[in-house]
Order: C-alpha cells, then sequence, then structure tokens
C-alpha cells in the first residue's frame, strides 16, 4: 500500500503523500494527512496556491471519539424510537428524569416492557450525562460501528495500515477537507521546523500550533490502485445527488400491463 521509502531521504509532495502535523476537529494530537491535491497541479505551481489534505487518525483514537460519537447517536435514536412508541415526550432527553420518575411513565407496560425500556434508559443516562461507556449494550454499538469501518460500509471513514507496524491500523476521515499553502507543503519534503512558523501562519494554514518541537516532514507515500480508491471514496460524500422520483412506476407498469403480456 506504501511506496518503500526507507532508502530514500526525501519523500516528494505528491497526491497520496502522508505528512505530520495536521489538524482535524475533536482530535487533539497524533494527527498526520494525506494529500488529496493532484500531482500534475502540484508539479505545476502556478495552477494552484494550497494543497488539500484528509486527516489521519490512529484507530485507537478514532474508537475513543468518533466511535463513540457514532454509537451515541445511534443509542440516543434508539431511545427516541421507545418514546415514541409508548407516546412518551422526548424532553426527557433534554431533562433527564430519575429512573423512577421514567418507571412511572411505563406503568401501563408489561414487566418484560417496562425492564427493557428502564434498561436502555438508563444507558443512556451512564453515556449522555456520566460519560460512562462500559455498558454491555453500548460496547454492542461500538462494535457495530467497528465492523462497519472494517468493511468499508462508513462512507465517512476509510480504514488503512500504519506505514510503520503491520499490527497497527489508522483511520482517513473522509469529510474534513484541509489546506496548506504549496510553498510551505514543499518545505516538508526536507523538512521544517515549527519554530520556524509565525502565528499568522498557523492562522492561514491547517497545521498543529504546539510550543513543543514538532518537525513536519513528509512520511511515506500511499501508491496506486490504493490512493485512487481512497479518492473514489473522498469523493462519494460530495458527488452523491438526491433527486425525487421521476416517474410513479406503479402507474406506468400498470398502464403497460397488457402491452408487456402480448410480448
Amino acid at each position: 500500500m506504501y511506496v518503500n521509502n526507507k532508502n530514500s531521504k526525501h519523500v516528494p509532495l505528491q497526491q497520496g503523500t502522508i505528512i505530520n502535523g495536521c489538524i482535524t476537529e475533536y482530535y487533539n494530537r497524533d494527527v498526520w494527512g494525506v494529500i488529496i491535491t493532484p500531482r500534475c497541479d502540484i508539479d505545476n505551481g502556478g495552477k494552484v496556491s494550497t494543497i488539500h489534505y484528509l486527516p489521519i487518525v490512529s484507530l485507537e483514537d478514532w474508537m475513543k471519539v468518533d466511535c463513540i460519537s457514532i454509537a451515541t447517536d445511534k443509542l440516543r435514536k434508539k431511545v427516541k424510537t421507545l418514546l415514541d412508541r409508548y407516546q412518551i415526550s422526548e424532553n426527557i432527553l433534554v431533562h433527564i428524569i430519575s429512573q423512577d420518575d421514567f418507571a412511572l411513565l411505563l406503568q401501563d407496560l408489561s414487566k418484560k416492557e417496562r425492564h427493557m425500556a428502564i434498561a436502555l434508559y438508563n444507558t443512556y443516562v451512564s453515556v449522555i450525562k456520566n460519560k460512562d461507556y462500559s455498558s454491555s449494550d453500548f460496547k454492542k454499538l461500538c462494535d457495530e460501528e467497528l465492523k462497519e469501518l472494517c468493511k468499508g460500509k462508513n462512507n465517512r471513514f476509510y480504514l488503512i495500515k500504519h506505514w510503520d507496524s503491520t499490527d497497527q491500523y489508522n483511520v482517513i476521515i473522509l469529510r474534513d477537507i484541509r489546506k496548506i499553502s504549496l510553498n510551505l507543503a514543499l518545505k516538508f519534503v526536507n523538512g521544517y521546523r515549527n519554530n520556524n512558523l509565525s502565528e499568522e501562519a498557523y492562522y492561514c494554514n491547517d497545521l498543529f500550533n504546539t510550543e513543543q518541537k514538532l518537525y513536519f516532514k513528509t512520511i511515506t507515500q500511499i501508491v496506486s490502485p490504493y490512493i485512487e480508491h481512497i479518492i473514489q471514496a473522498f469523493s462519494h460524500n460530495f458527488c452523491r445527488i438526491g433527486v425525487e422520483n421521476l416517474f410513479d412506476h406503479e402507474t406506468i407498469i400498470k398502464n403497460y400491463k397488457k402491452q408487456i403480456s402480448q410480448l
């Protein structure tokens, strides 16, 4: 998946190149980026003044951030569906009520239904109020999200192997496009110390701002056809078009049923 750069001192800047010192929402450490700007635009510097990258985070960090966030949203929807079923106002999700008060709303249910509803509500309260993710029901939701990621069924993320380890994995965040000026990005090839950057440069470029010493650099490169597959997955997020049904299929079939029978 990666070009062998072990014998090369510098990794060139082009589409598929991975760089360090990047940023993305909700992650505040160890974020890399994969360049998605076409190679021809980078080589012909007059075409573009900025290059764009997609953030990369470790799978472990993804589990702690996005996986928990997605699982929480799914849990919230499950609780809302439960409330709708029993005609209970969803306002209790905003003003979280006690288990005893919630149980009072379920008096007309069977013992089994009441027990299941209370268990689900308690899981919701633990997650939302106490940030407690230890329940088996919530862990099951997280496990489902991990399986979706591994199967490539979550179009917001793309799972890749780590470039320095055969048993570690990273996640590309496909919906967060970041930018760096081309002139600055080109300096990553030879390496560039963060203490050479001004506050204005950080304001204009999506780079990790830290007082600690950091050496911005190109790390490795994702080769063909993997980078093309990543670009395809990325494009899917922005190229989808939804339109209303243009035809009443049932009416068409009904009107032409006689003609079909004569074929």
